[in-house]
Order: C-alpha cells, then structure tokens, then sequence
C-alpha cells in the first residue's frame, strides 16, 4: 500500500514539473476571445497610434500622443465593442480630413488638461464638415461618440461635428473649441444625428476684419443643449440655419459690442426651443438683439420659435431683446412666456 502511494505521488510531482516547463503560451486565450473589462472593451493592452494615421476596426484603448500626424484615425468597428482614445499630448495636423472620424462604433474621446488638438492650416473650400478634429460620419444609428475633455482648435470651420447625412449620437460633456471662421461645433446632419451638449467652452474667435463670421455653434440638424458656455467675439454666438435646437441651459454671451445677435435665427426650416439658460449682448446700439427670429421664402410655414424660459440681457437703449422679422404673421408660430 505504502509503495503505490509512492508512486502515485511520483507520478504527481513529475506532472506538475512537465507543467511547469511549458511556454506560457500554451494557456493563452484563442485569437478573437480576449477577456473584457465589463465595458465591451478587450482587456490587452493600450496601442499607440501612429503618426501616420490608422482605421480602428477593433474595440480596446487607444493613445493619441502629441505630434504631427499626417493621416486620419478612422473608427469603423463591426462587432459593436467599445473604442477608448486617449489624448495625452500637444497634437497638430494639417491634413484636409477629418483627423479622427467615427463611420461605426462606441467611441470615447478623453483629452486631459494638457491635451490640445489643433489644425491651424488656412482655409481651402470643404462640402460638409471638411477637416474636423472630431466628426462624426456614420449611415447607423447607434454609433455614438462622446468627448470628455481636452481643447480643439481650429483656424477655420468647424472642430467638432456631424457630417451632411450621418446618423447616430455626439455627446459633448466638457473641453474647449474654438474657431476662427465658421461654427467651433457644428451640427450639419439633416437626417438623424444628434448633437447634444452636456458642458464645455464654445468659442467664435475673431480671426480679422475680412473674416467676421465665427460662430460658437451652428445648426443645421438636430442639436440638444443642457448646459455648457458659448461665447462669441464677431457677430452672432449661435447661428441655428435649419433643423431642430434646444437649449435647456447654458451661458451665451456675445462679447462683441459692436456685434449683432446672441441667437440668430434664419431660413429654415427650422424649429426652435428655449426653456433656460442666460443670454447677454454687448450690443449697445439699436442693430443688437438676444433672439432675432428672421425667416424669409423657404420653409418660412415650418418655423418655429418657443420660449419658455431664460434670462435675456442687452445693454443700451432702443435694442431689442427678441426681435421677430420679415415673417408673415399668419406664418409665424411663437410662444413666449416666463
């Protein structure tokens, strides 16, 4: 009894020393199942993007350090895992693209205190949203990309955006943009994106006397703001063109005292919500207004305007805080209240 005992446990030390000579691959996980951190996101390890640009087709983490990077990240994941980028670092570019455009996916965009993205090269004529730091391009609908932190810079157009057509959801929770020309976030999807705003700063910077139009934010689609600051320094700090705005809250302000509109509301159609927020113009002569509805030929019928709430301020005498124009009154549908 005592002998087969023995060579049992002979039998079971030799085992475990076979065991222990194995490479370590020999227990790795078949390629395509790496473990998840409970996000959707594969558990390896972070991957640095390169300069040159890259299409992200799997779901992980992702590092955008600081450098020039002369092509585009484009995020176009099948499976619906999850996409983390890490902005870490001083980030420019010149190329005429989008520098990280989202066709598919669950994109998150985190940029620091230390992280600036920026393409200051001037302007050539773009169709759409043209050389984004941020766009959002897809044809589904539960593609979503959200920001949190970080600055973006552009000398002109848009930062941040939706592209003509595209669908799914941009969430902005916080960071800066700023532009010299054109809208710092835009919103150009007349189908079925979403822009919707948590926080942030949203700057239309003066760029010159020849360039006067900057806009902290224009609209073209459907765009949701619940919060955040919107700051203009040329004429106007929102330019809602066409579609559907709502703003719930949030600082606007137009710092130009020589400028025309906080909310400037034109063509159509279009349709128009405020339910909070503060809105104050400089403006100290009589051209000035804080709400200036001017619907002309097209789609003058669809337009909508509704206040609820808010707080309106405009400096000087004879200025308008909400101005409605070259509207037909039997066209116009308007409630205000608070």
């Amino acid at each position: 009894m005592r002998k087969k005992s023995t060579r049992l446990l002979s039998a079971a030390l030799a085992a475990c020393m076979m065991l222990s000579v194995l490479p370590v691959g020999a227990f790795a996980a078949e390629p395509g199942t790496e473990p998840e951190n409970g996000n959707g996101v594969s558990a390896q390890a972070e991957e640095t993007l390169p300069f040159a640009g890259k299409e992200i087709t799997e779901g992980g983490t992702y590092t955008m350090e600081g450098g020039e990077y002369t092509g585009p990240i484009t995020v176009n994941v099948q499976d619906g895992k999850d996409v983390i980028i890490n902005i870490t670092g001083h980030v420019t570019t010149n190329i005429r693209d989008m520098l990280i455009k989202v066709v598919k996916g669950h994109v998150t965009i985190n940029g620091g205190n230390d992280a600036i993205v920026e393409n200051m090269s001037e302007p050539v004529f773009y169709y759409g949203l043209g050389a984004a730091l941020i766009g959002l391009s897809s044809t589904d609908d539960n593609t979503t990309v959200e920001i949190n932190g970080g600055t973006y810079r552009k000398k002109v157009e848009a930062a941040v955006g939706c592209e003509n057509d595209s669908k799914g959801t941009l969430t902005i929770n916080s960071g800066t943009f700023e532009t010299g020309m054109g809208g710092a976030v835009v919103n150009n999807a007349d189908k079925s994106a979403v822009m919707q705003i948590e926080g942030g700063t949203f700057i239309g910077r003066e760029r010159d006397d020849n360039h006067p139009d900057a806009y902290a934010l224009e609209n073209y689609g459907t765009t949701i703001i619940n919060d955040g600051h919107f700051i203009g320094y040329e004429d106007i700090v929102v330019h809602q063109y066409s579609g559907e705005l709502q703003i719930h809250g949030g600082t606007f302000e137009l710092m130009n005292p020589n400028g025309i509109n906080v909310i400037d509301i034109q063509n159509g159609p279009s349709n128009t919500t405020i339910t909070g927020g503060y809105f104050k113009n400089l403006q100290g002569c009589r051209w000035g207004n804080v709400v200036d509805y001017e619907s002309y030929m097209q789609g003058a019928e669809a337009n909508e305007l509704h206040i609820t709430g808010g707080t309106f301020e405009i400096e000087g005498e004879n200025v308008d805080g909400i101005r409605v124009s070259s509207v037909d009154p039997s066209q116009l549908r308007m409630q205000r209240s608070g």
